[in-house]
C-alpha cells in the first residue's frame, strides 16, 4: 500500500469515526476519500477491492448500512446515526476499515482469528483467490495473493485466512439471513438466524471476525 493509498485510507477510518461518535454524516462516494482515489478507476487499487475482489464496498458491512438506512430511515440522502442499530452498523464498518490497516499497510489478523481459520480449513477449504489472505506454507507468513496462483506443489497446504465479508457471504448462502449484533469494550456478540428458526448460532470473541469466524466453524461442526 503506497502512501497515497494509505492516507485516503486513514481519511475513510476518520470519517466514520466521526459517524460512530454522532458528528459526522455519510454520502457514500462524495465523502469518502478512498473513493476519491478509485472510485473513477473501478475500485482497483482500493485496498476494499483488494480484500472483497468486489466493485464498491459489496462483501462489507457498508452493505448493511446502506440497506438499513432504505428500510428504516427512508434512504437518507445524508446517513448518519438515528438510532442504536445505526450505531452498531457504523461501528462495524470502522472496525473493517481499521482491520486493513498494520504497519505495512497490509491486513492484519489476531493469533486467535489465524487459529479459527486454520480450525475451520479441517472442515472447509475455502479457495484462495485473487486478493484473499492465506498463511504461507513454507514461510508460515500472512501473504496476499495478488494474482499470480498459490503454489502448493512444493510447500505445505496454504490456509486460507476468512474474512468478514467471505463469513458473512458464506453463512447467507447456509440461510442465514439476518443477524443480531450486540457490542461491548472488550468483546462482540453476534447471533445470526434463519427466517424460520431464531438464534440459531451465537459466540463470542474479542473481535468482529473473531466471533463471525466461530459461528462459521460450529455451523461446519454441526453439518459434519
Amino acid at each position: 500500500m503506497d502512501a497515497k493509498t494509505l492516507e485516503a485510507l486513514k481519511g475513510s477510518i476518520k470519517k466514520w469515526e466521526r459517524i460512530v461518535e454522532g458528528t459526522g454524516v455519510d454520502e457514500g462516494a462524495d465523502n469518502c476519500p478512498l473513493c476519491e482515489l478509485f472510485f473513477d478507476e473501478g475500485c482497483q487499487g482500493c485496498p476494499i477491492n483488494e480484500k472483497t475482489s468486489r466493485f464498491g464496498c459489496i462483501k462489507t458491512p457498508y452493505n448493511d448500512w446502506v440497506n438499513h438506512h432504505i428500510v428504516k430511515h427512508e434512504n437518507k440522502k445524508k446517513m448518519k446515526v438515528y438510532c442504536s442499530t445505526c450505531k452498531e452498523l457504523a461501528q462495524r464498518e470502522l472496525d473493517f476499515l481499521k482491520s486493513l490497516l498494520s504497519k505495512g499497510g497490509e491486513m492484519r489478523f489476531s493469533k486467535e482469528e489465524i487459529r479459527l481459520c486454520k480450525e475451520i480449513a479441517r472442515y472447509y477449504k475455502k479457495e484462495i483467490n485473487e486478493g484473499d489472505y492465506f498463511i504461507s506454507g513454507l514461510s508460515r507468513e500472512v501473504l496476499l495473493n495478488t494474482g499470480m496462483l498459490v503454489d502448493t506443489e512444493h510447500k505445505k497446504p496454504d490456509v486460507p485466512l476468512w474474512t468478514w465479508g467471505d463469513a458473512i457471504e458464506w453463512l447467507r448462502e447456509k440461510g442465514f439471513v439476518y443477524m443480531t449484533l450486540s457490542m461491548q469494550p472488550k468483546s462482540v456478540f453476534i447471533s445470526p438466524y434463519t427466517k424460520s428458526e431464531p438464534n440459531i448460532k451465537t459466540a463470542f470473541g474479542v473481535t468482529l471476525l473473531e466471533a463471525i469466524l466461530k459461528v462459521v466453524l460450529a455451523v461446519l461442526k454441526e453439518e459434519k
